[in-house]
């Protein structure tokens, strides 16, 4: 998980902070678009990056990749998460009361990273990759993730959303403070506990 926060590369391809694209609303994708050649293609150059770039690529939003339609890939290998594709998605917050701090990272602010205010628990409508309707449920980190990913899809970036400018660093007094801030390790270690159910 450190090593998702911590090694944010240049990904070849991904949109960076003052891309238009980045701040426009995504619209949604239409029944009839699924198997357009359009749309698929987007599918296949989402999941070639998050292939190609596994151990830091744990979600990704289509207007990072400059195509401004809803369309969301998460998956995480350490909680044996395959690459999942979320189409229009919709997040229900359940117990909204109930919220967690993030540490977040964006492949387009690399380098950077800060602390953000979650729902930590979650339910997510969306369709497949088919045009299925289906939903999950998420909490803690992964909760957090898809939060930050559906952002994308309405021109929000986690700077935004920062909880205050003295809680946004660079990697490298990120990696300093981790070994000396309490309150940050502690935020850290609050992130490994996460829950993910598919329902049918």
């Amino acid at each position: 998980l450190l090593n998702i926060i911590l090694v944010q590369m240049n990904i070849r391809g991904i949109k960076k902070i003052g891309s238009a694209c980045l701040r426009k609303k995504a619209s949604a994708v239409k029944p009839h678009e699924f198997k357009h050649v359009e749309i698929l293609s987007v599918f296949d150059r989402m999941l070639t990056i998050a292939q190609e770039n596994g151990e830091v690529v744990a979600g990704l939003a289509a207007p990072q990749i400059g195509v401004s339609k809803k369309i969301v890939l998460f998956g995480d290998p350490e909680r044996n998460i395959a690459p999942t594709f979320l189409v229009n998605p919709e997040i229900e917050p359940i117990l909204q009361h109930e919220k967690i701090m993030m540490i977040e990272a964006c492949l387009s602010i690399p380098d950077y990273m800060g602390m953000v205010e979650r729902y930590n628990n979650i339910l997510v409508h969306y369709q497949n990759e088919n045009g299925e309707y289906k939903k999950l449920g998420a909490s803690g980190f992964t909760a957090g993730l898809l939060q930050h990913e559906v952002d994308h899809l309405d021109g929000i970036l986690f700077v935004d959303r920062l909880h205050s400018i003295e809680k946004f660093y660079h990697e490298e007094t990120f990696s300093e403070l981790y070994d000396t801030d309490e309150t940050i390790r502690k935020v850290y270690d609050n992130l490994e506990h996460s829950k993910i159910k598919f329902y049918d």
